[in-house]
């Protein structure tokens, strides 16, 4: 009786500590390692839906996967001698997108995905197959657009301070119409990502 009372319960007790107390430790590992993961796709959320609202409010578009950076990709060195119209990235950041490799947000969020589906959006290349199938009888008509444009974004590449982000985005509304950007976003106030600046890779 002694030696369970003052043996065995303390051991199981001891032991149960013990294990509670990693699975706190792994649990709060596991939050940082997520951490810039979901900055990242808050950006990328924050990104669609503003060209959700405004850029293609009146046509029908469908998000694809990560879109082919080879036309755009850049040192960091070219990346900050590049013509930035009002915001400059830190080279830091530009460091950072320079080396990366790239993601598709599309696969890397679901936040994204809950998005789309919430605004009836299709996205995924299933989608953009069976778009252009339907495409092939308007092209033979004459009309050299897509039924939907086809929008690809890249996983934002977070700056060290997590406020400051770089992104290829890439849109296309036809074959000869379309375009590509290194788009540079920051964390406002109000833990919003905006555009503040984007720099043209590619045109058609």
């Amino acid at each position: 009786m002694g030696s369970d009372q003052f043996g065995i319960a303390p051991a199981v007790l001891l032991v149960g500590g013990f294990a509670w107390a990693s699975a706190i430790m792994l649990a709060a590992v596991g939050n940082q390692a997520d951490a810039p993961r979901a900055n990242a796709c808050a950006a990328a959320v924050d990104y669609s839906r503003s060209i959700v609202s405004h850029r293609f409010e009146n046509h029908p578009w469908i998000f694809d996967a990560a879109p082919d950076d080879q036309s755009m990709r850049l040192s960091a060195h070219d990346l900050r001698a590049s013509i930035w119209t009002l915001d400059r990235p830190s080279i830091e950041l530009s460091m950072r997108f320079a080396k990366a490799t790239t993601k598709g947000a599309l696969d890397a969020c679901p936040e994204l995905r809950n998005l789309l589906t919430d605004r009836q959006i299709a996205f995924g290349s299933r989608a953009v197959d069976e778009m252009m199938a339907k495409s092939m009888a308007s092209w033979h008509n004459g009309n050299g657009l897509y039924s939907s444009f086809i929008v690809s974004l890249s996983l934002p590449v977070l700056s060290p301070d997590g406020r400051e982000a770089l992104a290829y985005e890439s849109s296309t509304a036809g074959p000869l119409g379309g375009g590509g950007h290194i788009i540079h976003l920051r964390r406002n106030r109000a833990d919003r990502w905006v555009v503040v600046d984007e720099l043209s890779r590619w045109i058609s």
